[in-house]
């Protein structure tokens, strides 16, 4: 129900977004949010907060970081998480994750 709104109202404002960017930028960034996917970055490891650290030092306006250990209740993280391991980063669009990496710079990549 609400996504129906949102996107209802979006669209009113569609002619309004593309010739008064200046005055409508927080329906622009709502319009982007609407229409992209979030990305949900999941880190997992031993040295995950410090790979957080370095990744939350990159603007990324539309992507969730989360942080799983084996106890947590993050259901996307169930089965990715091994607190022995080296660092492994998941970039997840809708709750889909492609492929494991082990750098920053891989997952940035990903992200596109």
């Amino acid at each position: 129900h609400w996504l129906t709104i949102a996107e209802n109202m979006i669209k009113s404002l569609a002619h309004v977004l593309r010739s008064e960017l200046n005055y409508t930028a927080n329906w622009g960034m709502a319009a982007m949010e609407l229409y992209h996917s979030r990305a949900e970055v999941v880190l997992t490891g031993k040295n995950m907060f410090e790979k957080a650290n370095t990744l939350q030092s990159v603007f990324l306006p539309f992507a969730l970081l989360l942080k799983a250990n084996e106890n947590g209740e993050i259901s996307l993280a169930k089965g990715k998480t091994n607190e022995e391991s080296d660092v492994k980063v998941y970039v997840c669009f809708n709750k889909t994750c492609k492929l494991p990496v082990n750098s920053i710079e891989e997952a940035l990549t990903q992200l596109g």
